[in-house]
């Protein structure tokens, strides 16, 4: 569940280092939220099942928790970017919270995808906000993060979303 936060930011980070920032933050108990998706990969007749970071390269956490020079000094961040709207960055990551809780399959979308915006009104995603899309005779429910420039999608019937 999402910690209760109204101050946001975004940490840009190097290249895999999302996990290893994520553990330094614990350590100092920082509050952070590191979205994941399982990933599944066959080797041969081996499977090997995996989370890796939704948004990978980003790590969201509380700004008033730690102060930006001891982040920097890990090495491991390439920027730290503050929200203009510091609302809307936490509206955003409760409906990615609420849809990674739902157990719904989540996979990275068009942030750009032309959508309408809906409240999904019913089903396991009853309450999130996002942009309704049709593509090739199926429904999706896009999640977008504005700050990142990036968004998940999930399969939604069309009669559980209501238009904004």
């Amino acid at each position: 569940m999402l910690p209760d936060v109204n101050s946001w930011a975004v940490i840009h980070t190097h290249a895999r280092c999302e996990k290893v920032l994520a553990e330094f933050l614990k350590s100092r108990g920082v509050i952070y939220f590191l979205p994941l998706l399982k990933k599944r990969r066959q080797y041969g007749r081996h499977i090997r099942e995996s989370q890796i970071p939704m948004f990978s390269g980003y790590l969201f956490y509380d700004y008033d928790g730690i102060t930006r020079r001891e982040i920097l000094k890990t090495n491991k961040v390439a920027q730290i970017i503050e929200p203009v709207d510091k609302g809307q960055l936490k509206r955003e990551l409760e409906n990615i919270d609420r849809a990674i809780l739902s157990n719904s399959v989540l996979q990275l979308s068009d942030f750009n995808a032309p959508g309408i915006r809906v409240l999904v009104t019913g089903g396991p995603l009853a309450g999130i906000e996002g942009e309704f899309v049709k593509r090739k005779n199926k429904t999706k429910l896009l999640i977008k993060i504005h700050i990142l420039g990036q968004a998940i999608e999930t399969d939604i019937d069309e009669a559980l979303v209501k238009k904004l």
